[in-house]
């Protein structure tokens, strides 16, 4: 049997988030705060913490901020290569029975990475369609 794997997603739509290289700066001397700032060092967000003794953890919470626009696009990325492993790994699959079960495995990492790429985006609905 042929195996085909459709997902249907925005993937490949653009992020719409703030472009480049982001930083933090703490914001404040009787707060824990951090601004994240742009490039030309607009602020874009506040990352504060409504409880004291939380420095480390808000400072935590500003670096994933920064972070996550370069995490999505390799998310995306490694989503391209696993769409191309994939589809080699289903001829695999039908030549040698060592790769049976590998596109199915292959399946579950893309539609993971699937969920959070839509996430990133404010995509919260997608369809999968596994059809045998």
């Amino acid at each position: 049997t042929t195996k085909k794997l459709t997902i249907k997603t925005k993937q490949m739509e653009e992020f719409k988030g703030t472009k480049g290289n982001l930083r933090k700066a703490k914001s404040s001397r009787t707060k824990v705060e951090f601004s994240i700032l742009r490039e030309d060092g607009y602020q874009i967000a506040l990352v504060e913490s409504s409880y004291i003794g939380s420095d480390s953890e808000t400072a935590a919470n500003a670096d994933l901020f920064i972070a996550a626009p370069e995490l999505l696009n390799v998310l995306q990325e490694t989503d391209k290569d696993l769409s191309i492993l994939w589809s080699q790994v289903l001829f695999l699959e039908e030549t040698n029975p060592i790769a049976e079960g590998l596109s199915d495995l292959i399946q579950k990492w893309r539609e993971r990475n699937q969920q959070a790429i839509n996430k990133a985006l404010g995509n919260i609905h997608k369809e999968i369609n596994d059809k045998n």
